[in-house]
């Protein structure tokens, strides 16, 4: 009876606490300042600089096949 597997042991120092619950009371809130869509400053930085290079090709791109603008 004192190795039972079973855990029907109340002496036992490890069932005699009720498990930890996490508390949301003292939590730090997870989004920090200065961050915009969970990025920095570099991130947005390099994705704005992405879509002004897209938007240049593409636009390029239909001025060069409506013929508006030539290469040579």
């Amino acid at each position: 009876m004192l190795n039972d597997p079973q855990g029907s042991n109340n002496n036992s120092p490890f069932y005699a606490e009720e498990p930890v619950l996490m508390t949301t009371d003292s939590e730090q809130p997870l989004k920090r300042e200065g961050l915009l869509l969970g990025m920095t400053a570099l991130q947005r930085f390099v994705v704005m600089l992405l879509i002004f290079i897209l938007t240049c090709v593409l636009g390029s791109t239909c001025l060069l096949l409506t013929g508006k603008v030539a290469l040579f």
